[in-house]
């Protein structure tokens, strides 16, 4: 009696997570980028500003506020904080100050001052350095790109198509030659597998359901009080919508479902931004 082979199940996507953790090199991740052939976002140096002043408050004691901001600039004052012996309060030591520039990107600070010089230091750590909330941002957006579609609305998980699926192969190879546990996972469904299948169907219609109804409640709130919403807000709103309507068309077409109380939530924010322009 002859054995027939059985056919392996083909699959209708894959679920797409990661992990990344600690800090590289600003020269080693440029390699393996180019290596890799991924998109590596330009190291801001703004987010540098910001994180050398988080790790200035976080790690040497110091207190770091705000103390001015406009078009141009953003200022931030830097004082040590000392604790006052026989009572619960303290008190303020020396103070300095460090400057961005919005338009130049340039970073300038009070020189001759060990608090801007332990921030300059810092500065300097992350420019030469990638977090790895930084590597998190350049997978999710070249898995976007790749069409992958979020799954879960604080990120982090998304179903990939087939189709999409070699395009993701290059940021395995990526994680991998990273080191440091750097990881990306991709598992099949198989298209037999119906409770896996359900299960992404209402986690992505749950998702999207969960943004459009708040810009839903956003929408109303401002109509009820009287508040008005500005051109600004009706084109965010708008551009989200038609993203997520994409999304739900590519969704529907590959898993086979109707996302019927996502899209009649779409359809009633778009008849309530209707409103707000005629009003």
């Amino acid at each position: 009696m002859a054995i027939k082979e059985r056919k392996a199940p083909s699959n209708v996507g894959s679920i797409v997570w990661w992990n990344i953790s600690g800090e590289y090199q600003r020269t080693h991740i440029e390699v393996l980028a180019k290596k890799h052939t991924v998109r590596l976002p330009k190291k801001a140096a703004r987010s540098s500003f910001t994180n050398a002043l988080r790790d200035l408050n976080r790690t040497q004691g110091m207190v770091v506020k705000k103390h001015s901001e406009n078009m141009l600039a953003v200022v931030h004052v830097i004082a040590e904080a000392r604790k006052k012996v026989d009572v619960r309060e303290l008190e303020w030591g020396e103070q300095s100050w460090v400057q961005f520039e919005k338009l130049s990107n340039a970073v300038i600070w009070k020189e001759k001052d060990p608090r801007t010089e332990a921030f300059a230091k810092l500065y300097k750590h992350h420019q030469e350095h990638y977090t790895a909330q930084d590597i998190r941002m350049m997978v999710e957006g070249e898995t976007q790109r790749a069409g992958a579609i979020s799954v879960r609305s604080s990120g982090g998980i998304y179903f990939l198509p087939e189709s999409a699926r070699p395009k993701i192969m290059a940021l395995s190879g990526f994680l991998d030659d990273l080191g440091s546990g750097a990881y990306i996972s991709i598992v099949g469904i198989p298209s037999e597998d119906t409770l896996a299948v359900k299960s992404i169907q209402r986690d992505f219609e749950e998702n999207g359901y969960t943004t459009v109804d708040g810009m839903f409640k956003a929408l109303d709130e401002a109509i009820g009080a009287a508040k008005g919403v500005d051109a600004e807000q009706r084109s965010r709103f708008l551009k989200q919508l038609v993203q997520i309507e994409k999304h739900a068309e590519s969704m529907e077409e590959l898993l086979h479902f109707r996302a019927s109380k996502l899209t009649k939530r779409i359809s009633e924010v778009r008849g309530l931004i209707k409103t707000t322009i005629e009003a």
